[in-house]
């Protein structure tokens, strides 16, 4: 009974999947790359390609989930606020949104075979803008409003096995959806004109692979489980139907529709992790996508340019080489710096964020974790926009043993 509500949950969860955190920024391509895959994920500052441990989901590196012991399920939400500045304006936004939701399963604790499916968003995209206009007497105080609502979302499912040389190995599918809507409104001061809108829609899917690794585990020196992991989110084509409609007082048409193929770039995730002190852990990730070589229906050759990210974290479990023990706390901090795939008229937009987080003992291999992230991009001296955000985000995790036969 346990099981099946947990999965009725996930499912008012999982019909709430477009991410759309606010943001300026969001407007230009398919939206700012969302990174934060779980809450762990984002105390540690996304630096996640390394982990395998039996508490938690390692949503970034297929090859992560080895180790587990209990089928598990995890799901999250999310609090934001951004403040957004130029030198003449000021504006605060908010909004909640899903994080998304996962559940695993042990198939071969010999082989380190495990199975992790879920959803979760891709890029964030929603965007708000309401202007007044004098500047023509004949139209009268007109009301501008601009909105975008929407962003990709990813179904994912993946898979590990522990290879000769205890290199542990991994591959994952990944199927790509969203619908992504901008609207622009004009409301007329001056009776005599009609209020219109217009709004273009985009419908779009697509499918990819993604294959990890991670190392075994070496010592150096007063560190020990030192190790390296990689991922591999492999090229992928993202179909888009489009549609461009007009809605006034007088006509509602459809003046034009179209399709076409994205060409997405390939994505990779380097990071190491090593343990000091018995009780910590430290974390260092790369990652790389090369957005300027994406180009097709909604993007043009060159229009962006490479996503990059630099991320530390570490991490506090008070006992050594034990599963999630009840009464105990783990504590989290990190720290990356991006460089985001977008530019505003010439120049690129980078982000700053850092983050907190800790997960409280419920009963064993069953907790809740919170984390607090602040981040800044854009800059008021370059002409852009400054955005300074605030992210809380509240998860559960559940553990329990599945497909065990019962004595009668």
């Amino acid at each position: 009974m346990k099981n099946i509500v947990i999965l009725l949950l996930a499912g008012v969860f999982a019909f709430n999947s477009y991410s759309q955190t606010p943001s300026s920024y969001s407007a230009i391509g398919f939206g700012l790359p969302n990174e934060f895959k779980s809450v762990r994920n984002i105390g540690l500052s996304s630096t996640a390609s390394t982990l395998d441990d039996p508490d938690y989901l390692n949503l970034q590196n297929p090859a992560g989930l080895t180790q587990l012991e209990m089928a598990k399920i995890e799901a999250f939400t999310t609090l934001n606020g951004v403040f957004s500045s130029t030198t003449d304006l000021k504006k605060y936004y908010s909004n909640g949104e899903f994080g998304g939701f996962s559940f695993s399963f042990p198939i071969s604790k010999t082989y380190g075979v495990g199975f992790l499916a879920g959803i979760t968003p891709y890029t964030n995209a929603k965007y708000d803008l309401k202007f007044q206009d004098n500047s023509n007497p004949a139209y009268g105080s007109t009301t501008n409003e601009v909105s975008l609502r929407g962003g990709l979302s990813t179904i994912f499912m993946s898979s590990s096995y522990i290879a000769p040389y205890n290199i542990k190995v991994g591959l994952g599918y990944k199927y790509y959806f969203g619908n992504t809507k901008y609207s622009s409104k004009v409301s007329f001061g001056n009776l005599s004109f009609s209020d219109a809108e217009y709004t273009t829609s985009y419908e779009e899917h697509g499918s990819g692979f993604s294959v990890g690794a991670i190392s075994p585990d070496f010592q150096y020196g007063v560190f020990d489980k030192i190790r390296f992991g990689l991922t591999l989110d492999g090229k992928f084509t993202l179909k888009s139907d489009s549609m461009l409609t007009r809605t006034s007082t007088l006509v509602n048409d459809t003046i034009s529709s179209g399709q076409g193929d994205n060409k997405i770039p390939m994505k990779i995730v380097a990071g190491l992790s090593f343990r000091f002190a018995d009780v910590y852990r430290g974390l260092l990730e790369y990652a790389s996508q090369d957005w300027s070589s994406a180009a097709g229906y909604r993007v043009s050759a060159n229009s962006g340019r490479a996503y990059k990210r630099i991320s530390a974290g570490i991490e506090y479990r008070p006992v050594k080489d034990a599963a999630f023990d009840f009464n105990k706390s783990v504590f989290r901090a990190g720290f990356s710096y991006e460089q985001l795939p977008i530019s505003v008229s010439g120049t690129g937009i980078n982000q700053i964020t850092f983050s907190t987080g800790a997960s409280f003992s419920l009963s064993y291999q069953n907790h809740i974790d919170m984390a607090l992230a602040y981040g800044m991009r854009g800059s008021k001296e370059t002409g852009q926009i400054k955005e300074s955000f605030l992210r809380f985000s509240l998860g559960l995790s559940f553990g329990e043993l599945w497909f065990i036969q019962q004595e009668r």
